[in-house]
Order: C-alpha cells, then sequence, then structure tokens
C-alpha cells in the first residue's frame, strides 16, 4: 500500500505542473510568483529508500523524485548524505541544482556497502525558494549479507 500512495503522490504532482520557465527568467505572472507558498516547495517521492538486502561490494542505486510544487524555483545549494552507520557507504548525486516550478527530477541514492550488517541513514537536500530557505529529508535504510 505504501508503494501505491507513493506513485499516487507522483501521478498528482505531475498532474499539477505549470509551464516551465528558465531558472531565473522572469515569471509568466508576477503576482502569482511573488505570493508565497503555506509548505516547503519541494516534495520527494518516495520520501524513504528501502534497499531491502543487498550483496557487500556492490553498488546499488534507487531513484528518488524531487518535484517542485511551488511557484518559485528551487535552487538546491547542498546535497548529503548522513550516515546512521559510519562508515558511509551512501552517496545522493542531483545532477540538475535548479528546479524549476512544477518540474521533477530524479535524485540518485547509491549504496555500497562493504561488510555484512544494516546501512542508512538519510539523504539532507537544502535548497531555497522564493527567498526562504528550507531541508528536505530522505531516510534511506538497508542491509547487506556477504
Amino acid at each position: 500500500m505504501k508503494t501505491m500512495h507513493s506513485m499516487m503522490f507522483c501521478a498528482l504532482a505531475a498532474m499539477s505542473a505549470r509551464s516551465l520557465t528558465a531558472c531565473g527568467a522572469a515569471p509568466e505572472d508576477p503576482a502569482a510568483e511573488a505570493q508565497a507558498v503555506d509548505t516547503a516547495p519541494l516534495a520527494a517521492c518516495p520520501a524513504a529508500v528501502d534497499f531491502g538486502t543487498v550483496a557487500a561490494g556492490v553498488a546499488t542505486t534507487r531513484s528518488v523524485t524531487l518535484t517542485n510544487l511551488g511557484r518559485a524555483d528551487a535552487d538546491v545549494a547542498e546535497v548529503t548524505f548522513v550516515s546512521a552507520f559510519p562508515p558511509d557507504p551512501c552517496r545522493a548525486v542531483l545532477l540538475q541544482p535548479c528546479i524549476r516550478p512544477g518540474e521533477s527530477v530524479t535524485l540518485a541514492v547509491t549504496c555500497a556497502p562493504t561488510a555484512a550488517g544494516p546501512f542508512g541513514g538519510r539523504v539532507a537536500v537544502r535548497y531555497a525558494s522564493g527567498g526562504s530557505d528550507y531541508a528536505l529529508s530522505v531516510s534511506v535504510s538497508g542491509a547487506a549479507r556477504r
């Protein structure tokens, strides 16, 4: 059921997409652009990544879709992985740091545990949008086997 909920959220987010403008370009409707959003404009789908059980020494990648539901560009300043089980076997990569209103981009989360046991933590995304700073967190979990 959790997967179905995530799929429905992604579909709804995609349906709410408006016309896109280039980052830093003048908005089509300056009055609408100036209105503040009530919540953080970026949404992650899924909000948690479970790698399940993977083989130690093998890199595995999962994708997270980041969707800008706000009215202004979301400019990502930093993407880091905070490990719950050091040493850190995971990393996150976002190739497009500017996410326009209505746009979705892929955040790649790769884990390559070197030993058997649990791994995980969270991906922390810091960004600015509409003159405010925000943080988004995606939890990551999994276990490695020999």
